[in-house]
């Protein structure tokens, strides 16, 4: 079936939708699919209520939970972009018409309008370019220990294998994205064999584009890593 365009599930669907929503008061809907800005307007003019995508969750459970200054700066950008292509565009937004004497159309109201936002984006992505320069101008050689990072899907166990096996407290929780803070401990596996093992943010399928910037560092450091183990539910790793 071919989405709607105006409203990506059609107008008698979206009847239904509202009846379903009234009935049973609900404060939002939230849907598993990505929106575009017009779909996503009009299905919240049409149904009375806040009408969320797949990101827009995503990015509200990452501000939240989000702790250190990089994290922060990942989803604060993060959201930003996406706020920047929500934004829908209406006639009165079209580039200024002509007059006498006036060379050009000039900017539009909508470029005026984003100009605010395309600052904020441009001073973040600066702002994280420096700390992810820092980071990667870590010479791998000059390590002490080999450096095994988890990587794998959100709420597959990650940071419980981490707590058990070095001790850490990291913070645990039977729920989607409750680490987004890489978190690195030692681990004694043997007699002078000695590795750093790191936490980092799980991974979700369909990942919104939106959301790339947020798995940065992540990337960063399983790409610098000595061994990669892809955590599974519980506290199995494959290696």
């Amino acid at each position: 079936i071919k989405p709607d365009g105006g409203t990506m599930i059609g107008a008698g669907q979206v009847e239904e939708l509202r009846a379903i929503a009234a009935h049973r008061e609900a404060n939002a809907v939230i849907v598993d699919n990505d929106l575009d800005a017009i779909q996503s307007f009009n299905l919240g003019k049409a149904l009375g209520v806040p009408f969320l995508d797949r990101t827009e969750v995503i990015l509200e459970i990452f501000a939240r939970r989000a702790r250190s200054a990089e994290a922060k700066l990942q989803v604060e950008l993060a959201r930003l972009q996406f706020l920047l292509r929500r934004i829908p565009v209406t006639e009165s937004q079209q580039r200024f018409t002509g007059r006498a004497n006036v060379r050009g159309p000039g900017e539009s109201h909508l470029q005026l309008r984003n100009e605010p936002l395309r600052r904020r984006i441009a001073e973040l992505k600066k702002r994280l370019a420096a700390i992810q320069d820092r980071q990667t101008a870590r010479n791998p050689a000059d390590r002490d220990w080999p450096v095994v990072s988890l990587v794998g899907y959100t709420n597959a166990g990650k940071s419980t294998l981490l707590n058990t096996l070095a001790g850490a407290d990291a913070y645990v929780d039977d729920k989607l994205f409750a680490t987004l803070d890489t978190k690195t401990r030692k681990v004694w596996l043997a007699p002078a064999r000695e590795v750093l093992l790191t936490d980092t943010v799980g991974f979700i399928r369909h990942l919104p584009h939106d959301l790339i910037a947020c798995f940065k560092s992540t990337l960063d450091i399983a790409v610098q890593a000595d061994l990669v183990s892809a955590g599974v539910k519980a506290t199995k790793v494959m290696v």
